[in-house]
């Protein structure tokens, strides 16, 4: 499980995996963001859902398994297991959270790479970890950068973000005002 020569590795929770998901394409989300994205296998594990509009009535949103399925097999998505260090990170941290946050931490913590966290309670421990953060406002900021998305497109991935998958960033958090200009 090493990155690829020249391109940084980040490490998503189930919150931000379940927002990118509820963007648009999960898959062509990650793909447009300067890092390798890993995810531990317990996370992906609670990454079950997400709200979509239901076929037969678009005015009524439905819960839809949320597939990582093509996103792993693009490469866009790699699932990790825990390492013997891992382990016992995971053990300290999974006192405190849920076990897919704990999982992410213990695998951001052990391989100095950034946490992709919206949980505000991960986000204290994973800073008093010494863990360098990422929020679902800032790798959709990285997919519109890289893709050169135009307003209208930037602003729809924003929406279904909020109505599917129930996200708006808090006040203050990174990239919060620009999330808030395209809602």
């Amino acid at each position: 499980m090493t990155q690829a020569p020249g391109r940084a590795s980040i490490v998503l929770d189930t919150c931000c995996v379940i927002n990118l998901g509820a963007a648009r394409d999960l898959s062509a989300m990650l793909a447009a963001t300067p890092c390798e994205s890993w995810m531990p296998s317990i996370a992906a594990r609670e990454a079950l859902h997400i709200r979509q509009p239901d076929p037969q009535d678009p005015a009524v949103l439905v819960t839809r398994a949320l597939d990582l399925t093509p996103a792993i097999d693009a490469g866009h998505l790699h699932l990790c297991d825990l390492d013997g260090d891992e382990t016992a990170l995971f053990v300290a941290f999974a006192a405190e959270l849920d076990d897919g946050e704990a999982a992410a931490l213990a695998v951001a913590k052990h391989r100095d790479w950034p946490l992709a966290t919206d949980d505000p309670k991960a986000r204290r421990i994973a800073t008093d970890a010494g863990v360098a953060l990422l929020s679902t406002p800032e790798l959709t900021k990285a997919w519109a950068d890289e893709t050169k998305a135009d307003v209208a497109a930037i602003k729809a991935v924003v929406t279904n973000i909020r109505t599917y998958a129930r996200f708006v960033p808090r006040a203050g958090s990174p990239q919060a005002d620009w999330w808030a200009r395209h809602s």
